[in-house]
């Protein structure tokens, strides 16, 4: 009711159950608990992803997308038509992408790399640049140099 997230009860409030945390559970009557669930251990040989507050990941298509759909379509011996019937798209969109005249969206990619079982999506990682302030509060030329580097 309030938003919380940490929820303790299953309460009957009004007529409905609701998942509520304990402060709220006052207004309706308990019907069961919920426990926390239990961490479970881990192996020494697991990993845990470490992700950085700082770092921001993104996907691109690579730039010379088109040379590599068209290389290896015609490695597979297969016209546009052919290559678009399996694709589910119209011919003119294969045209358009082995032209560099259209530009494919990541999911397009993401099929065209299953079909074609090349690599056309790439993530980068880009770092949060940490803004920094003089001393007197102003922003200053050598504070602008100090964010583009």
């Amino acid at each position: 009711m309030c938003g919380k997230d940490a929820v303790s009860a299953i309460a009957l409030i009004e007529g409905v159950e609701l998942t509520v945390c304990e402060s709220c559970s006052k207004f309706g009557k308990i019907v069961r608990t919920i426990q926390p669930p239990k961490p479970q251990k881990r192996s020494i040989y697991q990993t845990i992803p470490q992700k950085k507050e700082n770092e921001e990941e993104m996907e691109f298509v690579v730039d010379d997308y088109a040379t590599r759909i068209r290389q290896k379509r015609e490695s597979m011996n297969l016209t546009q038509q052919e290559f678009a019937k399996k694709l589910n798209e119209r011919e003119s969109v294969v045209h358009h992408l082995e032209n560099s005249t259209s530009h494919p969206s990541l999911e397009l990619a993401r099929r065209l790399e299953h079909i074609l079982k090349i690599k056309l999506v790439e993530v980068a990682k880009e770092a949060a640049v940490v803004k920094s302030k003089s001393s007197s509060g102003v922003f200053t030329l050598g504070d602008f140099i100090r964010i583009k580097k």
